[in-house]
């Protein structure tokens, strides 16, 4: 029976091939998190990139090319993904 993440791990690395798993203990993960808590206060925004959808690789020339989507009307968008067209 699993009854924790330990029990889990257990269970999948024994039964499960072909799958790595990584058992992360809650030590390990709020350590990480202190850490990623310390660089995001020091991530700036950048201006205008709430209004970028993606942005995508150009020609094959290590240029990129932005999509700006402020909605999501059919225009933008048609029923699998972005219009390329609008």
């Amino acid at each position: 029976m699993i009854h924790d993440a330990t029990d889990f791990y257990a269970w999948a690395t024994q039964n499960e091939h072909g799958i790595r798993y990584d058992l992360i203990t809650e030590d390990e993960y709020n350590k990480k998190k202190e850490e990623l808590d310390v660089r995001y206060c020091e991530i700036k925004p950048l201006k205008g990139s709430m209004m970028l959808h993606a942005i995508v690789g150009g020609k094959g020339d290590g240029s990129l090319a932005k999509i700006n989507t402020p909605c999501a009307c059919s225009n933008c968008f048609d029923e699998k993904s972005f219009n390329v067209n609008s």
